[in-house]
């Protein structure tokens, strides 16, 4: 019996096979180059390895302590712009007529605000915080300042009823006019805070001064330490924190002595 030839062994034997089975080989290998090649991006990790073009080198532009405009370095830390050599010196005028100076309250820290008496916005607010602060760490030794933004109508005698009426203790807390190119200059080159007047048109009774609503602290060595929102609960329990840590606590009277 005649055997029938094997067509499959044929067809792998054959030189059609072989040249298909290159070429498919060859088509392989350069996919795979051109894939290596190609960057790897999407939600690839090693795409994160690859080397990144450093961002552009910006200028930024700030107040300085004497009003100037100034550059700030770009490598200079966002989260502390205050000045290390601490606040500006300032003259201002108390509500019994004496000159504070920035020396006057070195030693110890304190907070400082800025409102003006006749504010119909958020004033009340950052005082009545202020107030509370006194009251609930009068048993530590801090002081609180108070200055007005608005210094042509809060004369010294209108920032005492202010603060009588707020239940300001005035052996602690200060309140200071001058002016008011002096307390803008502070305000805007040392605290690094916001504070304009409103002119013309947009000008509104009890709006007529935009400003802060920012509590600072500033330590012993008169260096601002941060800022807190004093229409915020969680900020001013910080601002209470931290005052906690920096300022002394007071002295408890001295009990008399018992009788024998």
């Amino acid at each position: 019996m005649q055997q029938e030839p094997n067509s499959s062994r044929s067809f792998f034997q054959s030189k059609a096979f072989w040249a298909g089975s290159l070429l498919w080989v060859f088509v392989l290998i350069v996919a795979g180059v051109i894939f290596t090649a190609k960057p790897r991006t999407g939600n690839d990790p090693a795409a994160n390895l690859e080397p990144e073009d450093p961002p552009p080198r910006q200028i930024t532009l700030t107040t300085g302590k004497d009003g100037s405009t100034q550059i700030v370095s770009p490598d200079a830390n966002p989260n502390a712009p205050w000045d290390e050599d601490g606040i500006a010196d300032f003259a201002f005028i108390d509500t019994e007529g004496k000159t504070v100076t920035k020396a006057d309250l070195l030693g110890k820290p304190w907070i400082c605000c800025f409102v003006f008496t006749h504010c119909a916005l958020t004033c009340p607010t950052v005082t009545n915080s202020m107030r509370e602060m006194q009251d609930r760490l009068k048993n530590h030794d801090f002081r609180l300042v108070t200055i007005t933004v608005d210094p042509v109508r809060d004369t010294p005698e209108v920032l005492k009823e202010y603060g009588k009426s707020r239940g300001a203790d005035f052996s602690r807390w200060s309140f200071l006019g001058g002016d008011q190119r002096d307390i803008y200059k502070l305000i805007q080159g040392s605290f690094k805070m916001p504070v304009k007047e409103v002119l013309g048109d947009k000008r509104e009774q009890g709006f007529e001064f935009i400003h802060s609503n920012n509590v600072m602290l500033v330590d012993e060595n008169g260096v601002v330490r941060g800022k807190f929102d004093a229409t915020k609960g969680p900020a001013m329990a910080a601002l209470r924190r931290e005052l906690e840590k920096m300022a002394k606590p007071l002295r408890p009277a001295t009990e008399p002595p018992k009788s024998e």
